[in-house]
């Protein structure tokens, strides 16, 4: 007899002895197997304990709605499938599957929502604001049961997630329920409104400055506040929005360093948020920090040129040659000017030399002598800084015969340095003598030993000059 024409008690008792897979192939023979054995592979699947085939037959069932049968699986199958302890379980329903229907399918069975799962502590209200599924959350805020504020093992509950995944609807859901508070979290204890000023979402602190919740937003997290998150990160919008809020204080919004909002944003190259501060008017410009850094002092320090050509339009900031950050040696350089430490980084330098030389108050002088009498030129001869050579020799109004205390002028400098081309750059100047200054043995510098590049160098001057061109074309 043909097995197909087997009576169904036959048929179920050799299914019990297949495996699944071959259940479900004879499933698919005719419409009398399918409707025979599609209660029968449930069964038979569950006594088998095959966990792989468990969660195929949940899946397949939770997509077709089937609250009935998903609840036996998960009853008859709960130490196959494990899903109170397996995380991924319950998890991939929600991270995964784009169709929500089958985690709430799920739900409606009797799965828990308000379980911890996995090492991290988490739940399913987790990871639908991560990913943010907005049915599924709202089933679980639905829940009168449900723990809207629970915390992962790292301390961050469901708001705070949704703001740090970027899920605004997600984060405006969870504002909707009055359970919700703003609890810190995480290992540095950030709040909600902490975080959304880091991430630089504008819509969400705006939601959050709405809600009365958040009414007294002055805590400080282990990074600081709210606005000093905002800075750090560079988030324009975020800090022209708080400071439209009339709660911040400025004066307390400081680091574990004692840098201030201009300090920090002034060392960050942030220009934008430097010139809100400055025309804010309540930040005080010449704050100086816990090392006694001035927000001027930290924007040389670091070479953010933008930021130093800003802060000089400023009336109000004061310039100081011997700021810890602009001169940090034991015993500073009497004479020295911004130019001279400019100088000292060569090429590094070449837009904060600019940044200094156009000056509408002209507070740096170009020709200023140390107290050895060098000039900044002597400095960048030395370093052979090419580009800020040319800065300084072409477009500076410096003095290019200025002898020092040894009796060098710059020329002499770039000459005994080697550099042919600092050399170059020194006789484009039309001023140049090269007579001027002696060696320290007292002889003029063309009577020195010179490499053969630099004394060529000089010959090409004079045969230029000889002819009437200009001395430029050699560079």
């Amino acid at each position: 007899m043909p097995f197909t024409h087997l009576p169904n008690e036959l048929v179920y008792r050799v299914a019990e002895f297949l495996p699944p897979q071959d259940i479900n192939s004879l499933r698919q023979t005719n419409q009398r197997f399918a409707a025979l054995l599609s209660v029968g592979i449930v069964n038979i699947t569950c006594q088998q304990k095959d966990r792989d085939w468990c969660m195929k037959l949940v899946t397949f069932y939770a997509g077709k709605g089937n609250v009935h049968i998903v609840r036996r699986i998960l009853e008859r199958a709960a130490e196959t499938i494990k899903y109170e302890i397996d995380p991924t379980v319950l998890e991939g329903f929600v991270r995964s599957e784009k169709d929500e229907n089958l985690f709430l399918t799920l739900h409606a069975a009797g799965a828990k929502i308000n379980g911890k799962y996995g090492p991290f502590e988490e739940r399913p209200i987790h990871w639908a604001v991560e990913q943010g599924r907005l049915k599924i959350l709202r089933v679980i805020l639905d829940d009168a049961e449900a723990d809207v504020n629970c915390m992962t093992s790292y301390g961050y509950p469901p708001l705070v997630l949704a703001i740090t995944s970027r899920q605004e609807e997600a984060v405006r859901m969870l504002l909707t329920d009055p359970r919700v508070t703003g609890t810190m979290g995480g290992i540095r204890k950030e709040g909600a409104l902490h975080l959304a000023a880091a991430e630089g979402n504008v819509n969400v602190v705006r939601m959050l400055l709405e809600d009365s919740r958040y009414k007294n937003f002055r805590g400080m997290d282990d990074n600081g506040s709210p606005l000093l998150h905002a800075v750090k990160r560079g988030r324009t919008e975020v800090v022209q929005l708080l400071l439209e809020d009339d709660r911040p204080d400025l004066g307390n919004f400081a680091s574990e360093n004692g840098l201030g909002l201009l300090h920090e944003s002034a060392k960050r190259g942030y220009v934008n948020i430097v010139k809100i501060f400055l025309d804010h008017g309540r930040v005080d410009v010449n704050q100086q920090d816990i090392w006694g850094s001035t927000a001027f002092g930290l924007s040389f320090f670091y070479r953010k040129a933008d930021v130093l050509t800003l802060l000089l339009k400023d009336p109000r900031v004061e310039v100081h040659a011997h700021d810890p950050d602009v001169d940090y040696r034991e015993e500073p350089n009497v004479g020295e000017s911004l130019l001279h430490h400019a100088a000292r980084d060569g090429d590094c330098s070449v837009k904060l030399t600019i940044a200094l030389l156009e000056d509408s108050q002209r507070r740096f002088n170009v020709n200023q002598l140390d107290s050895q009498g060098r000039t900044p030129l002597h400095l960048a001869a030395y370093n052979g800084g090419l580009n800020l050579l040319k800065v300084l020799v072409w477009g500076s109004g410096v003095n290019i015969n200025v002898v020092d205390a040894r009796g060098q002028t710059a020329l002499h400098v770039a000459c005994k340095t080697g550099n042919s081309y600092a050399v170059r750059i020194l006789l484009t100047h039309p001023d140049m003598d090269v007579n001027a200054g002696r060696h320290s043995d007292g002889r003029p510098l063309l009577a020195q030993r010179l490499t053969w590049e630099v004394r060529a160098a000089i010959e090409d001057f004079f045969e230029m000059r000889r002819r009437g061109l200009d001395p430029r074309t050699l560079i």
